[in-house]
């Protein structure tokens, strides 16, 4: 995003756990244009890298999340140059540090997720020199050049992709965008990852779909150019993808809330809010943020509390159990979806540098709410993160401008993947077939989960002196540097 974003400074978000290096995952599948990139994880304690823009749940595979991004492992030039970027739906542009940049070439700072050195690949093709220009909300910025080059993953290859490569960086991990064209860094728009997969007949729309699963889950998926039917329940229910003020065509993937509510432990439902909200579906973001006035009263019924500190919501670290209780958010009433998240996947404990939970004057372990305040110095549209997403089925429909949404299946054992056919503004290209039909069943994904209180992830924090609470978003574009 080139505007509407935030970054609260006092606390970082981190991981419990890092992962393990593991093989790529990615299929065709049969018959149709389907990109299929699975990802799994394996948990084991140890120290990630620091990033303060990000914060995101730890994944192994082609998407991993080790330390705080969902990360692809790609490889780059020729001969090919192995190099580990964050994919990210909030933004659009695809971008490598360089080898010859100061940060990389540091050894307090290494770029430990792996850097391009253009003096080694013959095709490497110069678009435009010192044109590429990004800076991100968090101060995360890069400088170089607009280049083409041989971009793989997996047995894929895009022989011509343009990508910024990073010589003045101040951060170690590249990104790789797949949002809107229009939200390029660049003067002019030009095609990104999602185009170069279509005009290169992998897919045959501009559209995936993105599903998380839990917290706890070791596995997960994003399918370029289809949707699995097994990873849903009921029907998928679209929205219309809304254009920001001052721009001609979508930038982002911002929809509109019509309601919020929470369901107790009777299943009875209370409304929480019915103020109208335009919020902004992105990966790049580990929490969800609304109006303070709106979490007053969620605060409330689960027994939370504001840490002045932190600048943060606590709640009680029991809820990492609490498979009963939800939050519910209404999209687009009457007709559009509605997704309930589980106390369980808004809970998240505090730990410090050295992965361990940190205490409270009682000893007690610290758990903060997957759901905070957004500042007031902000505007009024508000980011819903992974603590949203992990609970909600999206597709991402680019060519139709809509997303479609339906309650995800956590864990879910099966698949039946469909493809997505060109869409235009008048006719979906997404399949109209329903998903599972029962209610899925938000239980413990393993018997650890069964225990009192479950580290899902860890909000890390600074081991002396104030919190601090930098939740940096990857999609959050400030716009070319000057």
């Amino acid at each position: 995003m080139r505007k509407n974003t935030m970054l609260l400074t006092n606390l970082a978000i981190f991981p419990l756990v890092v992962v393990a290096t593991s093989d790529i995952v990615a299929r065709s599948v049969p018959g149709d244009r389907v990109l299929a990139l699975n990802f799994n994880k394996q948990k084991y304690q140890g120290n990630g890298h620091y990033s303060s823009r990000l914060g995101k749940r730890t994944v192994e595979s082609v998407i991993n999340n080790e330390y705080l991004g969902y990360y692809i492992d790609v490889e780059v030039g020729t001969p090919p140059q192995k190099i580990r970027l964050v994919l990210d739906t909030g933004s659009s542009d695809v971008w490598i540090p360089s080898t010859s940049s100061k940060l990389c070439r540091s050894r307090k700072n290494p770029c430990t997720q792996g850097a391009y050195d253009p003096a080694l690949s013959t095709s490497r093709k110069v678009v435009s020199g010192g044109a590429f220009k990004i800076a991100y909300l968090d101060g995360t910025q890069a400088r170089g050049d607009f280049v083409t080059e041989k971009f793989s993953f997996a047995n894929h290859t895009i022989p011509d992709l343009q990508i910024g490569i990073g010589y003045e960086i101040n951060d170690s991990a590249g990104v790789m965008g797949i949002g809107f064209p229009a939200n390029t860094a660049a003067e002019v728009a030009y095609p990104g990852f999602v185009e170069g997969l279509v005009s290169h007949g992998f897919i045959n729309s501009h559209a995936y779909s993105l599903y998380l699963n839990d917290q706890e889950s070791d596995t997960g998926s994003i399918l370029f150019g289809g949707i699995d039917t097994k990873k849903y329940t009921g029907e998928l229910r679209s929205l219309p993808i809304l254009i920001g003020d001052d721009e001609l065509v979508p930038t982002q993937f911002l929809v509109d809330l019509s309601s919020i509510g929470f369901v107790g432990k009777n299943g009875t439902e209370k409304p929480v809010s019915t103020e109208k909200l335009q919020v902004v579906l992105d990966s790049g973001s580990s929490l969800t943020y609304l109006p303070n006035s709106t979490i007053g009263p969620i605060i409330k019924e689960v027994g939370g509390y504001w840490q002045r500190d932190a600048g943060a919501y606590v709640v009680p670290c029991s809820l990492s159990n609490n498979y009963e209780e939800f939050v519910t958010f209404q999209f687009g009433e009457p007709l559009g979806p509605k997704i309930k998240v589980p106390l369980e996947e808004l809970t998240n404990f505090a730990i410090d540098v050295k992965g361990d939970l940190i205490p409270d004057e009682d000893g007690n372990p610290i758990c903060y709410f997957g759901i905070q305040p957004q500042p007031k110095d902000e505007d009024d549209i508000y980011i819903f993160g992974d603590t949203f997403l992990r609970s909600a089925y999206v597709v991402y429909d680019l060519d139709g401008q809509e997303i479609w949404m339906a309650q995800t299946v956590y864990n879910a054992t099966e698949s039946n993947i469909l493809e997505i056919r060109n869409s235009t503004k008048t006719k979906s290209g997404v399949p109209s077939v329903k998903g599972v039909e029962d209610e899925p069943k938000f239980t413990p994904t393993t018997a650890e989960a069964k225990e009192t209180i479950r580290p899902n992830m860890g909000l890390r924090v600074q081991a002396s002196g104030m919190f601090s609470f930098a939740i940096g978003i990857v999609g959050c574009i400030m716009g070319a540097m000057v």
